[in-house]
C-alpha cells in the first residue's frame, strides 16, 4: 500500500475522526470515503473503532503516522475499561462517537474537535464558558463526525457559525471538574472542599451516572447516553446532578430531605451497597451512613465494604453482556461467572459476579461467534464446519445453552489456525490471472474431488499437507480466494486415488462401474435394485463390494466375450448343461442376465475371472489423459 500525499500532524487532545477529517481537507478529498476505500473498510467504522475488532495498521502506513498514535486519538483505553469495570455505566454512556459537540470560539480559531468535548457528561467549555453544541442550527440534525467537511455541517452550514450560549458559574465550575478529572491533572482551579473534586475520571463517571437515575425519573426517564445539550430539560437535570455533590455537604443532605420518593433513599442504598462500593467513594458512603442515623434515629449499620472485593451487581452484568438471565445463569452453571450471593442484616439480598471472572470471560467472548459467522469468516458453509465439527476438529461452545438449543457457538480461532496453516506457502496471483482456464477456484476443486470419491475433511487435509500449492486473490474471505492449477489438482485425485486402490479402497461412480464390467447404466441400476450389487449413501462403489460381486458373479457379455457366438448359442449350451441365469428379463425382468460363477466352475467351462485390479488401474492411469 501506498502513502497520502500530504499528511497532517494530529493534536494532542483531538479525536480520531477529526484527525481523519484535516488529513482528507489537506489532501482536497471530497470525503472520508477517499481514505475509507484506500484501506478497505465501512465509512462507519471509523466512528467507533474497537481495538478488539479493528486494525488501525493499514491507515497507519497510509498516513506514515505510527499506529500507536492513532489509538491514543481513539478512546479504545475507555472501551477496554467500560468492558472489564464494575459499572454501572458502558461506554456508550461515557463518550459519544458518532457526532461532535464543538465549542464555536475554540473551533473558530483551530478547527479542531477536542475528545474531552465529546464526554457524555461535559456541556461546557471552561476555556470560553460557552456552551458545547452538537445540533447544527440550519438541519437541527447532530453534527456527525464522519461529515464530509471538517469546517461545515452535512447540510452545508458553516460550523464558525453556531450559536455562542454562554454558561452560568455553576456550571462553569462543572466543566472545569470533568476537564480535570479526564486529564487526571488540575488545569483549572475549583473552589471548594467537594469530594467530587479527587475523584478519577472514571469514578466521577460512575458516580454521576448512578444519581443519574435517581434525582432524574429513574429508568423511565431519558439515558444519560441520549443527552443533547440543545435540549434544556436535559442539560437542566444534568446541572442538577452536579449541583447535588457542590457546597458539601449541604447539597446533598437538601436533595436526600426534599425527595418525596419513597424509593429514592431505598435505591441510593442499593448504589452503594453495589455499584459505588470502591473505596474512592467512601466520603460519600459515610456521609449517607450519617443521614440515615440522624433521620432514622438509630445507629445503622451499613455495610462494611471489603476494598478488596471486585465484585459487579448481577443487573450490572446483564447489561455490561448484553445477556438475559437464562444465559448469564448458565454461564455460572458453567463455571465460566463465578457468582457471590449476600444476605444483608435487614434482609436484603443481592447476587454479584467477581470481576476476575467476568475478565475472563470477556476475553473469551471475543472469540465466540455463531457458526454461521465462523462459516463466513472461513468462506464456506454452515454444512463444512458440520463436517469439521464431526470429525473432531472443532467442538461446540455450549456455555450459553443447553446441547438440544438451535444455537451454535464456536471460537473463530479455529479459523485463524486452519488459515494460518493453509497460508504458510501461499502463492499470491493477481485476479486477472485466476481467471485463465487453467485455474480453477476452490469450489470447483471440491467438486471434481467429491464426485470422485474424495471427503471434504481429505481433500483439507491434503491441502494442509502442500498435495498441491494454493494460489490466492487479494481480498476475498480464504476459501473464496484460493485458486489451483488445473493440471496440478488432476494429478492430486488420480494419486489420491491411485493410493487408495492400492490400499483396496478406493470408490469408483456409477459411470466407472459401468467402464470397469462393460455394463450399461440401466444393467447396473437393475442389479441394484435387485441386490445383486450395493452402493454407498454418496452413490458410489467401494472396490470390495465390486471385487466380491466379480468372485460370484459372471455377467453375460463376459461369456459372449469368451466364446465369440450369439446369446441364443450360450443361452442353449447352458440350458443343456442345467445352468441357469439368477438374473434377467425371463426370470426377474433384470436388465441383463447374469450367472453364478459356483454353477459354471461346476462344469468346467473355462470362464475366467474379471482381472478387477487390473481394469480399475488402467481406469486411474488413464483419468483425466494424464500419465500415472
Amino acid at each position: 500500500m501506498g502513502s497520502l500525499l500530504l499528511t497532517t500532524m494530529p493534536r494532542q487532545d483531538e479525536t480520531f475522526t477529526s484527525f481523519l477529517l484535516r488529513t482528507c481537507q489537506e489532501n482536497e478529498y471530497e470525503s472520508l470515503s477517499w481514505i475509507t476505500n484506500l484501506i478497505g473498510i465501512d465509512i462507519r467504522q471509523l466512528a467507533k473503532p474497537n481495538p478488539n475488532k479493528f486494525n488501525l495498521e493499514p491507515l497507519a502506513q497510509l498516513l506514515r503516522i505510527d499506529e500507536s498514535v492513532l489509538w491514543s486519538l481513539t478512546f479504545h483505553n475507555d472501551i477496554k475499561f467500560f468492558e472489564s469495570s464494575g459499572g454501572p455505566c458502558s461506554f456508550k454512556d461515557h463518550a459519544n462517537t458518532e457526532y461532535d459537540k464543538i465549542c464555536p470560539v475554540c473551533f473558530e480559531r483551530d478547527p479542531y474537535v477536542k475528545k474531552v468535548w465529546n464526554l457524555k457528561i461535559n456541556m461546557g467549555c471552561p476555556i470560553h464558558t460557552l456552551r458545547l453544541i452538537n445540533k447544527c442550527p440550519k438541519c437541527n440534525k447532530k453534527i456527525s463526525s464522519i461529515r464530509s467537511d471538517i469546517n461545515k455541517c452535512n447540510c452545508g452550514f458553516k460550523l464558525i457559525h453556531l450559536p455562542k450560549i454562554h454558561l452560568t458559574d455553576s456550571e462553569v465550575l462543572h466543566s472545569k471538574i470533568i476537564t480535570n478529572a479526564f486529564f487526571g491533572k488540575s488545569l483549572y482551579e475549583v473552589p471548594g472542599n467537594s469530594p467530587i473534586n479527587q475523584l478519577s475520571y472514571y469514578s466521577l463517571t460512575k458516580l454521576i451516572h448512578s444519581f443519574w437515575y435517581r434525582i432524574n425519573d429513574g429508568r423511565n426517564g431519558i439515558g444519560i447516553n441520549q443527552i443533547n445539550t440543545e435540549n434544556q430539560k436535559v442539560f437542566e437535570q444534568l446541572i442538577a446532578v452536579y449541583n447535588m455533590f457542590l457546597n458539601w455537604p449541604c447539597n446533598f443532605k437538601n436533595t436526600l430531605n426534599k425527595s418525596d420518593s419513597k424509593t429514592f433513599i431505598p435505591n441510593i442504598k442499593r448504589d452503594f451497597y453495589t455499584k459505588l462500593s470502591d473505596p474512592e467513594f467512601l466520603v460519600f458512603i459515610e456521609e449517607f451512613r450519617s443521614y440515615l442515623e440522624k433521620e432514622e434515629k438509630r445507629p445503622v449499620i451499613f455495610r462494611n465494604f471489603n476494598t478488596e472485593s471486585k465484585l459487579m451487581s448481577l443487573g450490572n452484568v446483564i447489561k455490561l453482556l448484553n445477556m438475559g438471565h437464562p444465559s448469564i445463569n448458565n454461564l455460572i452453571k458453567n463455571g465460566i461467572l463465578v457468582e457471590y450471593k449476600q444476605i444483608h442484616n435487614d434482609s436484603f439480598s443481592t447476587r454479584s459476579i467477581t470481576i476476575e471472572s467476568i475478565n475472563k470471560f470477556l476475553e473469551m467472548k471475543k472469540y465466540i461467534v455463531f457458526k454461521k459467522e465462523l462459516a463466513n469468516s472461513l468462506g464456506l458453509t454452515t454444512k463444512h464446519i458440520n463436517l469439521f465439527e464431526e470429525n473432531g476438529w472443532i467442538k461446540r461452545i455450549e456455555i450459553f445453552s443447553e446441547k438440544n438449543d438451535k444455537k451454535s457457538y464456536y471460537d473463530i480461532r479455529f479459523a485463524d489456525k486452519l488459515v494460518s496453516k493453509l497460508e504458510k506457502n501461499i502463492i499470491m496471483i493477481p485476479e486477472e490471472k485466476s481467471k485463465e482456464p487453467t485455474f480453477i477456484s476452490f469450489s470447483n476443486f471440491h467438486n471434481r474431488a467429491a464426485v470422485r470419491g474424495i471427503s471434504f475433511i481429505e481433500l483439507i487435509e491434503g491441502l494442509l499437507n502442500g498435495a498441491v500449492n494454493i494460489y490466492k486473490v487479494k481480498g476475498s474471505k480464504p476459501f473464496l480466494s484460493y485458486y489451483f492449477e488445473l493440471k496440478e489438482v488432476l494429478s492430486y485425485i488420480k494419486v489420491y486415488r491411485y493410493e487408495k486402490f492400492l490400499e483396496s479402497k478406493v470408490s469408483l461412480r456409477n459411470v466407472e462401474v459401468c467402464e470397469v464390467l462393460r455394463l450399461s447404466p440401466y444393467q447396473l441400476t437393475s442389479w441394484v435394485r435387485l441386490g445383486f450389487l450395493k452402493n454407498t449413501e454418496k452413490n458410489t462403489f467401494e472396490y470390495q463390494e465390486l471385487k466380491a460381486f466379480v468372485d460370484q458373479f459372471v455377467p453375460l457379455n463376459e461369456l459372449l466375450k469368451r466364446y465369440k457366438t450369439s446369446y441364443a448359442n450360450i443361452a442353449n449350451a447352458l440350458r443343456k448343461e442345467g445352468i441357469h441365469p439368477v438374473s434377467g428379463y425371463t426370470v426377474n425382468e433384470g436388465a441383463g442376465y447374469l450367472f453364478k460363477r459356483t454353477e459354471l466352475d461346476k462344469h468346467n467351462l473355462g470362464i475366467p475371472k474379471i482381472n478387477l485390479k487390473k481394469r480399475v488401474l488402467e481406469l486411474i492411469s488413464a483419468e483425466n489423459r494424464c500419465k500415472l
